[in-house]
């Protein structure tokens, strides 16, 4: 109703955050291995085959979500990286500390700024939130001095302040619609169009389209459009064939030195757990599969030298000389 565009967190930021979480604190628990026996602990358990499967569950988690975002035209839609939060945030959020969204907010709010995600951050929290009201909104205070252009509105829901949440929120609002006013006016001005000559281009076309997305560039949609559609609103054919030309060469380039790179720096992560992995996965199919016995040995099995050391401990147990009876002793008690 205030002509505000809204993006929610969804449910999978929150499950990528608990991936997280598992994840960085099995890698902190690698050094107490023998004495780890907590209920959580890496005592009895596989540490390649713990993180192989945090790895598989978080690309399943990101390969469901993608799809059910494309379908639905979010093109564009892309989960956040939590070592990247993680990492943003801990000069000033300890991500030791947890409860609630830990240090998601402040790496939220660190980023929406950075990469002009949003002309503000809204934190709606339930009355009383200790990790957020109580830690989270004291840091952002030095957040926002540091990064100046940041708008940061914390609420809190109550039964009697409804009227105070309204007013407050309304009140960043206006400065959050007069700031993307300004970059829109600014992106017009640097591209060399007018909202009317792009109401013209755009109508009939794709642009039209409510699943239509157009690429980052500027925290607002708007500002996003005009960069997307502004080229190409004041060019002829052959100038809009040259620009499309541009643009796909941008996006091979992206794909081939940011992209490309970005995947294999993420698979080197995760590669010495993958033979953990790949034992396990041999290990069912060998106890399901009987007949694959021969062909999975040589992958699980023992190796020579343990067969050997075996084969020397089951003779020894065999020359073992027997134990003698002892004879049975009787004690007289005198009363």
């Amino acid at each position: 109703s205030e002509g505000a565009e809204v993006q929610i967190q969804v449910l999978a930021n929150t499950l990528l955050y608990n991936l997280w979480e598992f994840r960085h604190d099995t890698l902190a628990r690698v050094g107490l291995r023998g004495a780890d026996k907590s209920k959580f602990g890496l005592a009895d358990s596989d540490l390649g085959l713990t993180m192989a499967g945090l790895w598989l569950g978080e690309l399943a988690l990101r390969g469901t979500w993608q799809t059910f975002a494309k379908i639905l035209g979010l093109t564009h839609h892309v989960l956040p990286d939590m070592d990247e939060v993680a990492a943003i945030s801990n000069s000033h959020y300890n991500v030791e500390l947890r409860g609630g969204e830990g240090h998601l907010e402040v790496g939220k709010l660190i980023l929406n700024v950075v990469h002009q995600k949003a002309h503000m951050t809204l934190s709606v929290k339930p009355f009383g939130c200790m990790p957020s009201s109580g830690v989270s909104d004291g840091v952002q205070s030095m957040i926002t001095e540091m990064y100046p252009d940041a708008i940061f509105c914390p609420v809190e829901t109550s039964g009697d302040g409804a009227v105070n949440f309204y007013s407050r929120v309304q009140m960043f609002l206006f400065k959050a619609k007069q700031r993307a006013q300004a970059e829109f006016e600014a992106v017009c001005e640097e591209e060399g169009v007018t909202p009317e000559q792009l109401r013209n281009f755009a109508r009939g076309t794709r642009y039209e389209d409510f699943r239509y997305v157009p690429p980052h560039r500027k925290a607002g949609t708007a500002a996003d459009f005009v960069h997307d559609a502004g080229p190409l609103a004041k060019a002829g054919l052959i100038g809009r064939t040259k620009i499309h030309t541009q643009r796909a060469l941008a996006a091979v380039k992206h794909e081939l030195f940011v992209a490309t790179p970005k995947r294999a720096r993420a698979f080197a992560d995760v590669a010495p757990y993958l033979p953990a992995l790949v034992r396990f996965g041999a290990t069912q199919a060998k106890d399901a599969v009987p007949s694959w016995n021969s062909f999975i040995e040589r992958f699980v099995g023992q190796t020579e030298a343990e067969r050997a050391d075996v084969a020397r401990a089951e003779a020894a147990m065999q020359n073992a000389p027997a134990p003698s009876a002892q004879p049975e002793r009787t004690l007289s008690v005198v009363a």
